[in-house]
């Protein structure tokens, strides 16, 4: 009985987790504005997982708990749960770091059960993506209407393509709204789209009839793919496709699927060809170097990186979890300042660095390199193409580190990516 009622609580939080359905604790508003780095937000999801690490922890025995601690990633996260604690102290706003803290220390607990836990992949899997259809649909309805309905109860803002601050591309004929799905930016919908995709394509390599419905469902998140129109997530896609496909070629374990990876490949690309073919202009605008150069959004990310590293020679520890934001509109902020300047820096490796000081960044270069060892050791090639998948979204973005969305889908990820071979995915 306590099974069912563990697994259905891991199940709702799968499948709510990719929603933005909030309990507002704490709301910010500066001139008028909206301050969304600074709110304080409990997720519908939260719940599910509170009550899922409830009862998980409460079926382990006790003398179980010691393997934990010979994990890399275990004593490296707990490691930035601990400093993180520790930073509440000398933040500028301790309710914030203590938050963040809070969100670690509840990723520990989801890495812990996942990677330890019995939880059925295909069926975690499955459930996620009857939720990353209804994002899909909503992506859909947004590029065809050019318009995002508000709709409360999924947390989902409206969006129109003439209002500032809204995502969008810009050529001759006007703003073109960007895809949202149900997140908050077209990056964060973009992002989980190439991660799916790639993802599908290799479960679909091995045959196994229970993941055939993925054929189906891959067409769909590539059309999202596209339609984020979100150049770091179009990288990481192509990254993580060929690293995948150099391991097929190097790696002997992995060369009988080298004809089907091709076939599966080429249905990709014809599938991204359609998709692509009527908005190939807004595509090629999107990389010119003079477009880079003047777009507004990649000047703010050079400010950032400068704040960044003023900050971390400034503050060796840290300014506090959760905190750079808060340091940012301490010592930037001006009289012509408007509240969507003060964002996290487009770097995950910076920001850790900025918020957690030298001590966190390094606790956090430990767990990338046991994931990076473990891959390698146990030629998990298709674990690892996914991770190659998010590795640009850690250099140029900083969701997978600072949305609650983001935090807890990564260190889930992180989880099956460290089952033992029998359950490599």
């Amino acid at each position: 009985m306590k099974g069912k009622i563990r697994n259905f609580f891991w199940y709702a939080f799968v499948f709510t987790l990719p929603f933005q359905t909030v309990w507002i604790l704490r709301d910010v508003y500066i001139e008028g504005e909206k301050w969304e780095y600074a709110s304080i937000l409990f997720y519908a999801s939260d719940f599910f997982l509170l009550g899922f690490l409830t009862f998980f922890f409460l079926q382990i025995p006790r003398q179980k708990y010691g393997i934990f601690l010979k994990d890399g990633v275990v004593v490296s996260l707990l490691g930035m749960v601990i400093f993180s604690l520790f930073s509440c102290f000398w933040a500028l706003d301790f309710s914030i770091a203590l938050f963040f803290t809070w969100k670690l220390f509840l990723s520990l607990g989801l890495f812990i059960s996942v990677r330890y836990g019995d939880l059925s992949f295909s069926k975690t899997y499955k459930t996620f993506l009857v939720a990353l259809s209804i994002h899909i649909f909503l992506g859909l309805i947004q590029w065809t209407t050019q318009h995002s309905p508000e709709i409360t109860f999924l947390g989902l803002s409206e969006y129109e393509s003439w209002k500032p601050g809204v995502s969008v591309l810009k050529d001759e004929s006007g703003r073109w709204l960007r895809s949202y799905g149900g997140f908050s930016h077209p990056n964060i919908f973009g992002g989980i789209m190439a991660i799916i995709s790639l993802a599908s394509m290799c479960l679909v390599l091995g045959k196994e009839k229970k993941y055939n419905i993925l054929w189906f469902f891959l067409p769909f998140s590539l059309w999202g793919l596209i339609f984020s129109f979100s150049r770091t997530t179009w990288i990481g896609f192509f990254f993580g496709w060929l690293f995948v496909m150099g391991g097929i070629i190097f790696w002997k374990e992995y060369k009988k699927f080298l004809f089907r990876w091709m076939f599966i490949s080429f249905i990709v690309v014809c599938s991204l060809g359609i998709f692509f073919f009527p908005v190939r202009e807004l595509f090629f605008n999107r990389f010119p170097v003079e477009t880079l150069a003047q777009e507004k959004s990649f000047v703010e990310r050079q400010e950032l990186f400068l704040q960044s590293k003023e900050l971390i020679q400034k503050n060796i520890w840290g300014v506090g979890a959760g905190n750079f934001t808060m340091w940012t509109k301490e010592h930037v902020f001006h009289k012509d300042s408007y509240i969507a300047q003060f964002q996290p820096v487009h770097n995950v490796f910076l920001l850790v660095f900025s918020e957690l000081g030298i001590v966190g960044f390094l606790f956090f270069l430990m767990l990338i390199g046991f994931l990076f060892r473990e891959g390698i050791k146990r030629r998990l090639l298709f674990s690892l193409g996914i991770f190659c998948t998010i590795l640009p979204f850690l250099f140029l973005d900083h969701w997978i580190w600072t949305s609650h969305f983001g935090i807890f889908f990564s260190f889930a990820l992180i989880g099956f990516f460290f089952r033992s071979r029998e359950e490599k995915v």
